[in-house]
């Protein structure tokens, strides 16, 4: 590999390594990763089945307090 090469390789990798380190950096990738969890929750079946279950559980029991 040439000289260019390797000072090429070399900037990426410090370039890769530093961006995380700075405010916006840390922020863009905390940003993405929060978009990621939203997007995995918004279509997770386990997750939207616990939330309905739990929804039909209180009107159960709103009903049955109700009645009493």
């Amino acid at each position: 590999m040439s000289k260019i090469g390797i000072a090429i390789v070399s900037i990426l990798i410090i370039v890769m390594i530093a961006v995380p380190l700075t405010p916006g950096g840390r922020a863009f990738l905390n940003n993405w990763g929060f978009t990621l969890n939203k997007v995995d929750e918004a279509t997770s079946y386990q997750i939207i089945k616990k939330v309905e279950d739990t929804a039909r559980a209180m009107i159960s029991s709103y009903e049955a307090d109700r009645l009493t």
